[in-house]
């Protein structure tokens, strides 16, 4: 059967990408508490997945599994402004090199009854909050979930709120979606509040 429930209590913590590689598995963060992502410096080497892009894993990861949760009352923090969000757009592309995508700070492919709720708050996230692909039996939001990013404050380009071509010296959070669903059924989004510098759903 496998799996757990991992609980994040008292003080804050910091972590690089984490992988959910069992089956009902429960990741519950209590109130108070904020596990946030190291900064870009000390991050995890990229993978590459496909002929042209590399991507950095997300700060939690799961693919292939069934019956994970994220919930509780506390904060999950992708720390975007160490250095993330100072990227051109969501990729950045050294000379001679493939495509390097900013880190999500949530993953979740192939998955089947995945909740996120209970009153979790996701913030600053270095590209976007919430990525599902390809799974089945989504609940995103029962017992509240909010998304929280900061906006182009100044610097930015009139009327281009993903901030393409303004960073820098733009100091928003460029392209940080709330969720994106990509493929799979019966999905529900429901009591979720969204403010960021992107899509709130896509």
């Amino acid at each position: 059967r496998g799996g757990c429930t991992l609980l994040f209590s008292g003080t804050g913590y910091r972590t690089g990408p984490l992988w959910i590689n069992s089956s009902h598995t429960h990741l519950v963060v209590a109130a108070g508490t904020t596990v946030s992502a190291v900064n870009r410096s000390t991050w995890i080497a990229k993978y590459r997945f496909n002929a042209t892009d590399c991507c950095y894993p997300a700060v939690f990861n799961a693919e292939g599994v069934s019956d994970i949760s994220l919930s509780g009352a506390g904060t999950l923090d992708g720390d975007g402004s160490s250095g993330w969000w100072q990227w051109t757009w969501q990729k950045d592309k050294p000379a001679g090199s493939l495509n390097d995508y900013r880190p999500h700070l949530t993953n979740f492919v192939g998955v089947r009854d995945l909740r996120i709720g209970g009153g979790l708050r996701l913030q600053n996230s270095a590209n976007h909050h919430i990525w599902v692909q390809d799974s089945v039996g989504v609940r995103i939001g029962g017992g509240g979930l909010s998304i929280h990013a900061p906006a182009i404050q100044g610097g930015g380009l009139p009327g281009v709120g993903e901030g393409k071509g303004a960073c820098p010296p733009c100091k928003g959070s460029p392209n940080t979606d709330g969720m994106n669903i990509a493929g799979g059924d019966d999905t529900l989004i429901e009591n979720v509040e969204v403010h960021n510098n992107d899509d709130c759903v896509r």
